[in-house]
């Protein structure tokens, strides 16, 4: 609720800032920051399945050449999906990445990023071996793990659309520059993790997602907010 407050104030700020300026056609400045926030991770925080959050920070150079952090936290329960199981993973991760970002025309951009990720997480769970005969005694098998590690590359493709705040204002006003919309697809390799034997079924990195695989593919939608 928190992030969702402070985005709406700074997208409200940057709005009142700017309604006025909406005859002045944008100039792109040699550096310029701003933040996005995946909605779409903060949308499952409704759910008894997962909860995340994920905020990242760029820096365009140049109007072209992107520096992305992202931060986000992951929480995943999936004992609803399995039965005489119990499992729980929660930790943080981080990613830096470089990239570029084109035009396709004044309200559209596409690009392509390469990105470094690392989490840092926890996890636990048993496991319950029952008689429905009730002839053996029921048998339960936990564990704990701390201190966990992972990390992994990624390829990803971006696409993202500047939101018209004002219609009756040219597409490149300072107005209509101030927020975008966007999603990515991301192409990911696992490059080391921690000693993963006897993982219980639906093991996952938060951050990277199901452990199933060395190679995985992942789609994100986010809302961007020029901070100037």
């Amino acid at each position: 609720m928190q992030i969702r407050l402070l985005l709406l104030v700074i997208t409200s700020l940057s709005a009142g800032l700017l309604y006025g300026q909406d005859t002045v056609q944008f100039k792109a400045p040699i550096i310029s920051p701003s933040i996005h926030w995946d909605y779409g991770k903060t949308a499952t925080t409704w759910t008894a399945f997962e909860s995340k959050t994920e905020l990242g920070f760029n820096l365009m150079i140049l109007d072209r050449y992107e520096l992305v952090t992202e931060l986000g936290r992951a929480t995943l329960n999936p004992n609803q999906g399995f039965k005489n199981i119990r499992y729980e993973v929660d930790g943080q991760y981080l990613r830096v990445g470089l990239g570029y970002l084109g035009y396709i025309d004044p309200k559209n951009r596409i690009g392509l990023r390469v990105m470094y990720g690392q989490s840092q997480f926890e996890d636990s769970g048993a496991v319950l071996i029952d008689s429905e005969s009730n002839y053996n005694l029921p048998y339960e098998r936990a564990f704990a793990r701390t201190d966990l590690m992972a990390s992994w590359g990624e390829v990803v493709i971006v696409s993202q659309r500047y939101v018209t705040l004002k219609k009756s204002a040219s597409p490149d006003a300072w107005i209509n520059r101030v927020a975008s919309i966007g999603a990515l697809f991301r192409y990911r390799q696992l490059l080391a993790s921690s000693d993963t034997d006897n993982i219980p079924p639906y093991y996952a990195i938060p951050g990277y997602g199901r452990a199933t695989s060395d190679q995985l593919v992942a789609f994100n939608v986010f809302l961007r907010i020029m901070i100037f």
